[in-house]
């Protein structure tokens, strides 16, 4: 619930949401069909600043915004390494380990599917402001230069 109104969550969630005193939704503890993910929220009364997420099967991840959202830091762990990331004023400006050339090409490829499947096709700036909230610059220039 933003501003009383129900948001989609994109999948199915059966859990624990938490309210406070005027009915807004302050977090959650759920799981999530089909992923079958757990998470637990933390939120202000404008939006989420706290994800923790475990997938079945191996990974986590910790997530925390700023209240406005344009700041952000995420970790994240599962048996085949982890990866911590950063963002300021909405981009990412930092992620160690860097992504090693096989991870940009599959993030890469993900991102375009999604980009594909849009109608009508969003403008190119909101493109790119979109792959660099979740990938460095120097990861979403080559992919989009190669979008058809």
């Amino acid at each position: 619930m933003i501003d009383g109104k129900p948001v989609p969550r994109g999948q199915d969630a059966a859990g624990l949401l938490l309210y406070d005193a005027t009915g807004v939704e302050r977090g959650g503890y759920v799981t999530f069909a089909p992923s079958g993910n757990v998470v637990l929220t933390l939120d202000t009364r404008e939006r989420q600043v706290a994800l923790f997420a475990a997938d079945p099967t191996d990974g986590v991840v910790a997530r925390l915004w700023s209240p406005d959202g344009s700041n952000w830091v995420q970790m994240r762990a599962a048996t085949e390494g982890t990866r911590f990331s950063a963002g300021r004023e909405g981009r990412v400006v930092l992620q160690q380990p860097a992504l090693t050339e096989e991870d940009a090409q599959a993030f890469c490829s993900a991102f375009r599917s999604e980009l594909e499947a849009l109608d009508p096709q969003p403008p190119e700036a909101d493109v790119m402001a979109a792959c660099t909230r979740q990938m460095p610059p120097e990861v979403c220039r080559p992919c989009l230069a190669a979008a058809p």
